[in-house]
């Protein structure tokens, strides 16, 4: 199935100990923020098709300063059962 993800933010962004990291999935339901966090790694075990929009907010510890980068658009095909021609 493709309809697990999982992304490492240190493959996007070049990694600090000093860096904090929080995200948040456009598309589903709860669309809040995640707590503040060093852990680089988030899974997503099962997104029912649609389209998504992950943002990731960095905070640098020793300036305070937060930004928000969109990181990746993620479509999740429509299975062929679900189809109307199916």
């Amino acid at each position: 199935k493709n309809n697990k993800k999982n992304y490492k933010f240190e493959e996007i962004f070049e990694f600090e100990s000093k860096l904090r990291f929080s995200y948040k999935l456009n598309g589903l339901n709860n669309t809040k923020w995640s707590e503040w966090s060093n852990d680089t790694k988030i899974n997503f075990p099962y997104l029912p098709y649609g389209k998504y929009h992950l943002f990731v907010r960095i905070k640098d510890l020793n300036s305070g300063e937060i930004t928000t980068q969109k990181v990746q658009e993620i479509i999740i095909k429509t299975p062929f059962w679900v189809t109307w021609w199916f």
